[in-house]
């Protein structure tokens, strides 16, 4: 009987999803000579096309008539998708746009195509543009949840855009070539697509999409109901060659050395169109865009960074775990690579290997973890995943790592996702892992875990992890329960990893509220549990936190909350009842404009200062946007932190991290850019200009300098630099 109910539910959900948004496969026309692609979007030019309206609001008044309707084309040829936009504005002046960058125009008026190539929801795709023609792409490595975590902005791929702004807004025509993907190798393709624009009516942003929206249905991308069908695509496959060439002239304490320079090669090969191989040679895998300093005076373990390097995003959904089991940056500094990526309908497979000449080496701990540079190594990582309907897959990894001067690490991890239900979510991940330590003087901290030492001192044992996530969100409520654990003696050598010996368990609830009312427009109430406890027993934290966010009207939104901690023990030092708070807010009322700021003020552990011990103390910092005549940017950030003792006897530590970043756009391929930045806690100071040409996503030109400075340890070094890369497709 209750299995008979269930069925019966799920089919009833499954009918009123289709009747939601009926299923529509509609075969793409070929483009005939009156497409000029120049940005204006005529009717005459997409008569015979395939029109979609953007008839349903999203934000802020939930499956709402949007207050203009936005529309699409879509055209073919043999080689390429051909799609017209026409976005037009209540007032002309509303309209948000900047010469900038590629990817940093998301703050923008921008519309663009959701893709899911394969039709089951294993990743997808977004292509986009601003009024100006600001390529913005991104990949979507989970649709099957709504996590902006899952967004990898990273992610590139060749298109054109051309644009075209009237008195009524502004046209977009795009042409993406078929071999900047990759899909399933067969004659007849179906594609679900969807679109989404979001603008401004005056301070409000409003976001619009072609299809109706269940906010039952976490999974957004699967309500999109329209199926392109599309035969006989021809152009060949992406095979491109990347050659760069480097050089430099460095410079220590204002000494000048012999300038040097490194060529080196990368290139992609398209078997065929779902699978491709990928190598380097000597690669340059340096961006030109630094890390951001991170406050970490008071951080027991080392800090987590985002990939930049476009070697190793692609593909990069399939390594991504939620116990961070594979971190491509643990291949820091490689002397040739290799990488093949197939997507075939039934299995996707990923393979990278490679030498690097160091690593950083990160031994995990229970409190805090050890970090040191490794010498010379070989790194493989293997990837299997089976997909099935609606995003779930089944699927397995292994990573391996052998050092030339001795020692090894291995891990290897099942992988596990489903769906519930339209709104339940369940992920799993279960891993093994073999370490023999080389014997050498990387670590040698001798703190024991178990019955073995921090040092690498040619131990071996094995260990374990695993994790389980189960989640459901609805229009106005959303539950998730975690449960984490890792072992011991667990390492992931080419993972991110830094504590061990753990259970970790959350357990969370949260009230959704859409409104839409004259003033408040959204808004979300959460609270929840989080603890730690050893597999031995033993308590590390215990804490109760509650949150809220709320947006207004005129794209202001603000939020907050409390942590309480009932105990956290530390290195054998056990702290009760201390309380935490923090608030924030973002705000844009117009395009010039953005600022977002938070604070955190109250009781904090100090780890790093000897004896463990509670301190009063405030988090805080600031963000600044300003946009000046279009096609200037300037973004001032601040963060500082500051503890000092509960008795009121002195100051802990205390200081500023400022960074800056000044752009100049002529063209959306130009820019001049200047970072600079200042860290108060270790007196070191960065100053980065930069003149830099892209036309494309993987073709760069620049010059500039970098000068790093340490006045208080006498230390001061600047490389001055250019660089070429040429995308060349034979």
């Amino acid at each position: 009987m209750i299995l008979r109910l269930t069925a019966a539910i799920l089919f009833t959900s499954f009918i009123s999803a289709q009747e939601l948004n009926p299923l529509r496969e509609l075969t793409v026309p070929y483009a005939d000579s009156k497409v000029l692609l120049d940005g204006v979007v005529t009717p005459g030019e997409y008569s015979e096309a395939l029109p979609f309206e953007l008839f349903n609001e999203m934000d802020p008044d939930p499956n709402g008539t949007p207050p203009v309707l936005s529309k699409a084309y879509v055209y073919r040829t043999e080689e390429a998708l051909i799609i017209g936009f026409d976005c037009p504005l209540v007032r002309k002046e509303h309209l948000r746009a900047n010469v900038q960058p590629r990817d940093n125009a998301w703050g923008d008026d921008f519309i663009g195509i959701t893709m899911d190539v394969y039709g089951d929801m294993r990743n997808t795709i977004f292509i986009a543009s601003n009024a100006h023609g600001v390529q913005i792409d991104l990949r979507n490595n989970n649709p099957t949840i709504e996590d902006e975590s899952q967004y990898d902005v990273g992610y590139n791929i060749t298109y054109e855009t051309y644009t075209a702004i009237n008195e009524q807004g502004w046209t977009l025509e795009m042409r993406i070539p078929f071999n900047s993907l990759q899909f399933e190798n067969k004659p007849v393709q179906k594609w679900r697509i969807g679109f989404f624009r979001e603008y401004y009516v005056g301070a409000q942003v409003h976001r619009a999409v072609s299809m109706n929206r269940n906010f039952d249905n976490p999974c957004f991308d699967c309500q999109f109901n329209d199926f392109l069908v599309l035969e006989n695509i021809k152009g060949g496959t992406r095979r491109d060659l990347l050659p760069y060439l480097l050089g430099g002239v460095p410079s220590q304490n204002g000494s000048f050395d012999g300038p040097s320079g490194r060529i080196g090669l990368s290139a992609f090969y398209g078997i065929n169109s779902q699978n491709s191989v990928e190598i380097a040679v000597n690669p340059d895998f340096s961006t030109v865009e630094s890390d951001a300093a991170q406050v970490a005076v008071n951080s027991a373990t080392s800090l987590y960074y985002p990939e930049r390097r476009p070697f190793f995003n692609e593909g990069a959904d399939l390594t991504a775990t939620t116990l961070n089991l594979f971190y491509s940056r643990t291949i820091a500094n490689p002397l040739g690579m290799s990488k093949y990526l197939g997507q075939g309908k039934n299995m996707r497979s990923y393979a990278l290997a490679g030498y690097d000449l160091s690593s950083p080496y990160l031994v995990p701990g229970e409190n805090r973890d050890i970090i040191s540079t490794a010498g010379p190594s070989f790194a493989s990582v293997v990837r299997f995943s089976q997909p099935k309907a609606n995003g779930e897959n089944l699927g397995f990894m292994s990573t391996n790592r052998f050092y030339m001067g001795g020692g090894s690490g291995h891990m290897n991890a099942i992988t596990v996702r489903e769906n519930i239900g339209q709104s339940w979510r369940y992920s799993g991940e279960y891993a093994w892992s073999y370490t023999l330590e080389p014997d050498t003087n990387w670590v040698t901290n001798t703190a024991n875990f178990g019955k073995f030492t921090a040092a690498t001192d040619g131990e071996s044992f094995h260990g374990i992890a695993a994790s389980q996530r189960l989640t459901q969100t609805t229009r106005n409520w959303a539950t998730e329960m975690v449960w984490d654990y890792i072992g011991q003696t667990f390492r992931a050598d080419m993972g991110f990893m830094p504590i061990n010996n753990r259970n970790n368990i959350t357990a969370r609830q949260r009230y959704i509220g859409r409104p839409n009312g004259e003033r408040l427009k959204f808004y979300q109430i959460s609270s929840g549990f989080i603890g730690a406890i050893t597999p031995q027993s033993l308590w590390k934290n215990q804490l109760w936190n509650a949150e809220y966010t709320m947006q207004f009207a005129g794209n202001f939104s603000t939020g907050g909350g409390l942590d309480h901690t009932i105990m956290e023990e530390f290195e054998g030092v056990v702290l009760e009842s201390f309380t935490r708070a923090w608030s924030w807010i973002q705000w844009s009322p117009k395009q010039s404009l953005r600022i977002n700021a938070y604070i955190n003020p109250g009781e904090f552990v100090a780890y790093n200062t000897g004896a463990p011990r509670i301190g009063h103390g405030i988090n805080g910092g600031t963000n600044i946007s300003l946009q000046i005549a279009g096609n200037i940017q300037a973004e001032f950030n601040g963060n500082y932190s500051s503890l000092w003792e509960q008795d009121g006897s002195g100051m802990i530590y205390e200081g500023w991290i400022w960074r800056s970043v000044l752009r100049y756009n002529p063209n959306r391929f130009i820019q001049a850019r200047l970072i600079t930045q200042w860290n108060q806690f270790s007196g070191d100071y960065l100053i980065q200009p930069l003149l830099q040409y892209q036309p494309g996503p993987f073709t760069i030109y620049y010059i500039g300098s970098s000068t790093y400075a340490a006045p208080n340890q006498g230390n001061s070094t600047t490389q001055i630099f250019a660089k070429a890369q040429l995308t060349l497709r034979p």
